[in-house]
């Protein structure tokens, strides 16, 4: 990244956000580390079985990061549940995740049998535009999120745009997804409020389209998760390959770090940081898995004991290892509150939040 930023420091920046829980933040590695020291093996004989089959439901299409979270979840899970039930992996894309969100808040059995993982972005909707939606994140029932994620805005070694001063600077072209995805949202987020003049070019199907529009030339750039780059596009994290301009996070990175990146806070004013807070406190919920609303008790208990289970299960830890996923968890308990403590913003940031998500004319 340019010298002008050379003494920054994402750690000091990212731990005065409000949301931050940067004391605890665990990478898999960490997170395997506990599991081979104290994780104890399941009583399973002395509990009833469950179910026999679980739905495991994705809000999203097959192949892309949040799809391969998944799978990896259901490859481990039910060794955790009582009965080892099977576990059934059904997509679910639409209208970034709100689909499925609105599926899981009104039709999903409530027996607990049928779990699903959302994008962040549907959950942040109903806060900026409340009665619209046909769901109440905050009544959502949370097994927790695998990962606290970083958020990066990247581009090619063919584009102009080779520093956050550069995106000031000049008009790039961001490919993106559709509203709700950090894709679209997150260079939004910037125009309004770091000042760059990022041009969004949105409506393509998922992020594999829009790193294919990058490897075509169409586009300079996208924002994502960092997860993404590091599992599918490592090379366009460094020259030649490519660059990162920015990142976004609750708590810093060792990747971000390590290359010296800027975080977001560096180039924000008094009066715009609390808006580009509440934004990105999505992220302490990068992949979240959700229960419908009224999930009974015991089955509530149930999935929550298996779903903090899998997350320290050494193969489970493992094959994300193997997989480069970072698994940096949050219960289920400390996710919902941290979704009703985003939907107790005032209302002057979440207006601001939305005016700057939702410029006229997106």
């Amino acid at each position: 990244m340019p010298g002008s930023h050379s003494n920054f420091s994402p750690a000091t920046s990212c731990a005065s956000n409000p949301f931050s829980r940067t004391a605890g933040a665990l990478t898999s590695a960490a997170v395997f580390a506990v599991a081979s020291m104290s994780l104890a093996p399941p009583a399973k004989s002395q509990q009833q079985p469950f179910a026999k089959s679980l739905t495991l439901v994705v809000g999203g299409a097959a192949g892309i990061t949040y799809d391969t979270y998944a799978r990896l979840l259901g490859r481990h899970f039910a060794k955790h549940v009582p009965g080892g039930p099977s576990i059934i992996v059904q997509n679910m894309p639409g209208a970034g995740s709100m689909k499925a969100a609105e599926y899981m808040y009104a039709l999903a059995p409530k027996d607990g049998a049928t779990f699903a993982l959302l994008f962040p972005g549907s959950l942040v909707e109903p806060l900026m535009e409340p009665g619209k939606f046909r769901y109440e994140p905050v009544k959502f029932e949370y097994l927790g999120t695998l990962e606290q994620d970083t958020r990066a805005c990247v581009t090619t070694a063919k584009s102009q745009i080779k520093s956050f001063a550069d995106a000031r600077a000049k008009v790039g072209i961001m490919a993106g997804t559709q509203r709700g995805s950090s894709t679209v949202d997150y260079p939004n987020m910037l125009n309004a409020l770091a000042g760059t003049r990022f041009k969004v070019v949105s409506g393509y199907q998922s992020t594999n389209e829009t790193i294919l529009a990058m490897e075509r030339g169409e586009a300079d750039g996208m924002c994502s998760n960092l997860g993404t780059f590091l599992t599918q596009k490592p090379e366009w994290l460094d020259a030649p390959g490519g660059q990162v301009l920015v990142a976004m996070g609750l708590d810093p990175h060792p990747e971000m770090l390590k290359r010296n990146v800027p975080y977001v806070e560096t180039f924000l004013t008094g009066e715009t940081k609390p808006v580009v807070d509440l934004i990105i406190a999505q992220q302490g919920f990068g992949r979240p898995f959700v229960v419908p609303p009224g999930t009974l008790p015991a089955a509530l208990a149930t999935m929550r004991a298996a779903f903090e289970a899998t997350y320290q299960d050494k193969a489970f830890l493992e094959e994300a290892s193997t997989m480069k996923l970072d698994i940096n968890p949050l219960g289920g308990a400390k996710v919902a509150d941290l979704v009703k403590r985003m939907y107790a913003a005032p209302r002057s940031v979440v207006d601001s939040m939305a005016r700057a998500l939702r410029p006229s004319g997106s």
